[in-house]
This record gives structure tokens, sequence and C-alpha cells, in this order.
């Protein structure tokens, strides 16, 4: 399933306005960038990706990561 970039970033931008400056649950942002119903492993592997980042992170580099491990499990699995 290939991710249309220009819609993804147009809903994220939608997200973050909606927010008001709130914390978004980072499940809301892997379905946001991803799709709805994205499975829970590729919510997992994001996770362990963030936890495992040991320096300040981001939205961009958070967004940008979330896209990348989908497309290269798509590509690789």
């Amino acid at each position: 399933m290939p991710i249309d970039y220009k819609e993804s970033i147009n809903k994220l931008n939608d997200l973050l306005k909606d927010s008001d400056g709130e914390p978004i649950d980072i499940d809301l942002l892997i379905e946001t960038l991803i799709d709805k119903n994205i499975d829970e492993e590729m919510k997992i592997l994001v996770k362990l990706a963030l936890d495992s980042y040991e320096e300040n992170i981001n939205l961009r580099d958070i967004v940008e990561g979330i896209i990348n491990l989908f497309d290269w499990r798509e590509n690789n699995c």
C-alpha cells in the first residue's frame, strides 16, 4: 500500500491545527500519516524506534522516520 505523501502531510497539518498545541498520541500520528487501519506491528516498530532514540527529536524527524520505516517494511517484507 503506497503512501500519498502530499495527502499525509495535509492530514498531519489538520491534526496539528486541531490539537491546539496539545500533545498528540503516537498511534494517532501513525494512523494519520499511514492509514487508520495500520497494523499493531507497525505501531510497535515506531514506538521501539522512538524509545531507542537518545537525543531530542523534532516532529519532522518523527514524521520522516515513520514514513521511512513503513516504506522499508513494505519493500522488504
